[in-house]
């Protein structure tokens, strides 16, 4: 991979720099073909990286690509007033989509559950959180009530025999523990990375065997 020595940005195979994109886009002295052309650019380029950063937090597959999306809707609106700084990463743009991104899933997370479910997968995710350049820090889970919080040990208690022995083992640690996925990495001796990838396959498999039981819904 070729990189503009001028900007630090990337560059790919037809030699147009991220940053060049850029200002292609905001430019009012290129046509609105051209305009259009560097969007959809500078979407292929980042929006894998954007899913699959969402997705390694967010268990549910469907909120993943709508958060995702909703990631590209506020670049569209304030992409024009993008400021394109090298001064802490020679890639600031990926580094704004992923703040973008990491403040959509706060949002996701701070809402409000109506199944016990819900709350068994948001207490599960929170071992997700790690601190990273963006800033990524997840509030704790609410504090269901006790009949709530009996449904949730009864329904991991019941998942638990359908995972791998990791699965099973993380998603204790998780739960039970209270451990992020730094401290579960330590005890297991996994990567902080291994953890969450493997909560998030765990949280899957737990939802697709209790989803037919408590239905989804998020008000």
């Amino acid at each position: 991979m070729q990189r503009d020595a001028g900007k630090g940005a990337r560059v790919d195979q037809d030699g147009l720099s991220s940053c060049v994109l850029l200002e292609i886009y905001r430019s009012h002295h290129h046509s609105k073909e051209a305009q259009e052309s560097a969007f959809a650019e500078l979407y292929r380029r980042y929006s894998g990286s954007v899913y699959r950063f969402i997705a390694s937090r967010i268990a549910d597959e469907d909120d993943a690509k709508d958060l995702s999306s909703a990631v590209w809707e506020i670049a569209l609106r304030q992409l024009r007033s993008f400021e394109w700084r090298t001064d802490k990463t020679d890639d600031p743009l990926r580094a704004w989509l992923f703040a973008i991104a990491v403040r959509k899933i706060q949002e996701y997370l701070r809402q409000p559950v109506t199944t016990p479910l819900d709350l068994l997968e948001n207490r599960l995710n929170y071992a997700n959180h790690y601190d990273d350049p963006a800033g990524f820090d997840a509030d704790q889970p609410q504090h269901p009530s006790p009949l709530t919080q009996m449904t949730m040990d009864r329904l991991l208690h019941e998942g638990l025999a359908f995972l791998s022995p990791q699965e099973r083992e993380v998603m204790i640690q998780s739960y039970y523990g209270k451990r992020n996925s730094r401290e579960i990495g330590e005890l297991l001796k996994m990567t902080p990375v291994h953890v969450r990838v493997t909560l998030s396959r765990a949280c899957k498999k737990l939802r697709a065997l209790c989803e037919r039981t408590f239905p989804r819904h998020r008000e």
